[in-house]
């Protein structure tokens, strides 16, 4: 893997969409994703970085979860009753990908879907408030 490579990996990793806008290089981070080693870093690659986001459609999105894991981690739930949602496998995720506790978004595990059958709009409202307030908190009933 190039260095260049290298840094938009990690740049992914860190929740950062990058993409080429004329000569410049964008880099649209959450707030201290990117620190002044890493920006200096970019600066020192900005050409073949440059080159890799204009020719590759990969690298100009986030990539949050490791694709090559072969399973499904998470994914986010649209336009519910509720809003918007993320469904996560467990609590290791939430650990592997900050990312989804910084959307400020309702995060349930796929063991606690089962616990909300049956539940009124108003009930599900209500326990997605206390999700974003305590989002590694559990359902208890």
């Amino acid at each position: 893997m190039t260095a260049a490579l290298a840094l938009l990996d990690e740049l992914r990793r860190r929740g950062a969409i990058v993409r080429a806008r004329g000569d410049r290089l964008v880099v649209d981070a959450p707030k201290g994703a990117v620190p002044r080693e890493l920006q200096q870093t970019l600066a020192a690659h900005k050409a073949e970085l440059l080159a890799l986001v204009a020719t590759s459609a990969v690298t100009a999105k986030p990539a949050p979860f490791d694709p090559d894991a072969g399973k499904l981690v998470a994914f986010k739930l649209v336009n519910t009753a509720i809003g918007d949602v993320w469904v996560v496998t467990d609590d290791d995720t939430l650990a592997d990908h900050p990312e989804i506790l910084r959307s400020d978004l309702p995060v349930f595990c796929f063991d606690e879907l089962e616990r909300l059958r049956g539940k009124t709009v108003e009930e599900l409202r209500a326990i997605a408030m206390v999700k974003v307030t305590f989002p590694t908190g559990r359902l208890l009933q």
